[in-house]
């Protein structure tokens, strides 16, 4: 942060300034009130052209981070300024114990849309999204052909990035891995039900071999000559960034992400710092695995491969 006029300035900001600590690196404890003043303060004179800011500070000042609005329970409360739980919710244990997770696999609803739930299991280490909804049933036809009649809502969502279906019906989940190269999303059923047709079979239980086994060659791919392993983030000590991990992009090729400034520490073990992390980021909106922004928000996922201390998101 840098004044561009002589204007007058709290003693915070000044240290702030005089140390060439950045609004994002708030000196005060995260969301009290000296931390939101400061914000506010600086969101004043950023409006009228009196300090120049780096991209970070940029947006917290262009959002609502640090406005107070009074709720109808007559509670004041702060916008923009959310809240991680870092314990599992009841919805969360459920999702759990019907899929047969260990007690140590982290399980994360991601988002809730209606009937249908987009959530994320992480076993050491590694972590696959799911989208979950009930359907009316699941026939196998003589074709070898599995259809899947009672879905309408699943097909909204198919953009999201996910890799499996789980379809509950009578209680049990079956999990089919997200191809749509290789089923039909527009078929009906003779109710005329929205029905997706698989021409590959589903598992129903074994989850941890199915999900989370040995399939090594599944993940691995040629990038300029040399096997890589997908999805897999690795420190990279020559730089230019932190870390790198090799994807697939959607036309099929190998891409290499490089993320993580490599002049700064990952300080996700404190609550505080990666509140104020993900809010920065918008990490909620991170979704594209082909990007640095992902996987930022995602490092933790990968705490023991990359020596980190803390598995609480970033």
């Amino acid at each position: 942060m840098k004044l561009t006029n002589d204007v007058k300035i709290s003693k915070e900001l000044k240290y702030h300034i005089d140390n060439g600590i950045s609004l994002s690196e708030n000196i005060f404890r995260i969301y009290s009130t000296k931390y939101f003043d400061l914000i506010n303060e600086v969101r004043e004179l950023y409006n009228n052209d009196d300090i120049s800011l780096i991209d970070d500070d940029i947006w917290m000042v262009e959002s609502n981070l640090g406005e107070k609005v009074l709720l109808e329970s007559g509670e004041e409360v702060y916008l923009d300024a959310p809240m991680y739980d870092d314990e599992e919710n009841e919805e969360e244990i459920e999702i759990k114990e019907m899929l047969e997770f260990d007690s140590d696999d982290i399980v994360k609803i991601i988002k809730k849309m209606g009937s249908m739930t987009y959530f994320s299991v992480t076993k050491n280490d590694e972590t696959k999204l799911f989208l979950m909804g009930r359907i009316y049933n699941i026939l196998f036809s003589m074709d070898r052909k599995f259809k899947v009649t009672g879905i309408p809502h699943f097909k909204r969502h198919l953009n999201l990035d996910f890799d499996y279906f789980v379809f509950l019906t009578g209680g049990i989940p079956y999990f089919f891995k997200k191809d749509v190269e290789k089923m039909d999303t527009e078929a009906l059923d003779p109710f005329k039900r929205p029905t997706f047709i698989f021409n590959y079979v589903p598992f129903i239980k074994d989850i941890d071999s199915n999900v989370f086994g040995n399939g090594e060659s599944l993940n691995e791919a040629i990038h300029r000559g040399k096997k890589v392993k997908l999805g897999s983030p690795f420190r990279t000590p020559g730089g230019p960034k932190k870390f790198a991990v090799y994807v697939k992009t959607p036309k099929g090729t190998i891409k290499k992400v490089t993320f993580g400034d490599p002049n700064l520490r990952i300080k996700n073990a404190s609550k505080g710092r990666a509140k104020s992390f993900r809010a920065r980021h918008k990490c909620d909106q991170k979704k594209d695995r082909t990007t640095a922004g992902y996987w930022s928000c995602n490092v933790s996922r990968y705490r023991k491969k990359l020596g980190l201390k803390s598995s609480r998101s970033w």
